[in-house]
């Protein structure tokens, strides 16, 4: 096993490199090129994504299920590649391919906020969008992201996060130390669109009963931090549009268990509203209604 991740980290560090020399035009060609290849060719979990997306989308004709599945292998490896890229990604640059809505809202948000968790998806870039909100509002954030299972690729590819100042934390950490980090002031970064458990909370999605992980949504009610959601999404020229939106919940008024259901199906009902938008652009590789 070993030696396995030793070439597998050889071979992700040399595509790192190739990537470095092409620069970002051509980091997004060479992801399309290798986008078709596995799409035609090597069509991993091709089968899934068709399936997803005819659950949520059944009025689509065949040819159009096909074709988004096909730009949908475009965008993750898009989004592949340019991770890649993050160690010759300036600043500036990373600054001059986002754009905001509502900027100045965004910062009086988070400035006036004694802790919050801003809850991003498998959607458009969301490695970049946690580095671009770590400049934007020039506060560092805690991200949380699962272990890869090769412990060098793991490694490299969180220290890729930690470029501008934010900080990777395992989704195994201790509860406690992640209240820790929210009741010092600090800012969670999380992806939360994981499915859940078969017995698990279940909300609506596409119109399907969806179990969800409600680990993130229960920390934030918990800790009563400010719940920002927001996702970066690919424009189609390759630059990013960042949009943002606080989802309320009333800690006096509800019980934790009654706010986790409606923080959480607030958040569902909020991403489905831009997958429908960008269908493309939102994870479909992974079996989201297994059960």
């Amino acid at each position: 096993m070993k030696f396995q991740n030793i070439v597998e980290y050889i071979l992700f560090r040399a595509i790192g490199f190739i990537i470095k020399i092409i620069g970002l035009k051509g980091t997004r060609a060479f992801a399309k090129m290798l986008a078709l290849f596995l799409f035609y060719v090597v069509p991993i979990r091709k089968s899934v994504v068709i399936n997803n997306l005819k659950i949520a989308f059944p009025k689509k004709s065949d040819n159009e299920i096909y074709r988004i599945a096909k730009l949908n292998y475009i965008s993750f490896a898009t989004t592949f590649a340019e991770l890649l890229f993050i160690p010759s990604l300036k600043k500036e640059k990373l600054l001059s391919i986002t754009t905001v809505d509502d900027r100045e809202l965004l910062d009086s948000t988070i400035q006036n906020s004694k802790r919050a968790i801003v809850m991003t998806a498998h959607f458009g870039n969301w490695e970049i969008g946690s580095l671009a909100l770590n400049i934007i509002l020039n506060k560092n954030m805690a991200v949380m992201a699962k272990p890869q299972r090769n412990g060098y690729i793991n490694n490299y590819v969180n220290r890729l996060r930690e470029k501008f100042g934010n900080t990777a934390i395992p989704t195994g950490l201790s509860v406690k130390e992640i209240y820790k980090i929210l009741l010092n002031g600090g800012i969670i970064g999380a992806v939360a669109d994981q499915r859940g458990h078969p017995d698990g909370l279940r909300v609506k999605f596409f119109n399907r009963e969806t179990a969800i992980f409600t680990g993130t949504f229960t920390m934030a009610v918990k800790s009563n931090a400010l719940i920002l959601f927001a996702i970066m999404i690919r424009q189609s020229d390759g630059d990013y549009r960042l949009v943002h939106q606080v989802i309320n919940y009333d800690s006096s008024k509800y019980t934790l268990e009654e706010n986790v259901v409606l923080v959480s199906q607030k958040y569902f009902d909020l991403l489905e509203v831009y997958v429908r938008q960008n269908p493309e652009q939102w994870f479909w590789m992974h079996k989201i209604w297994k059960y």
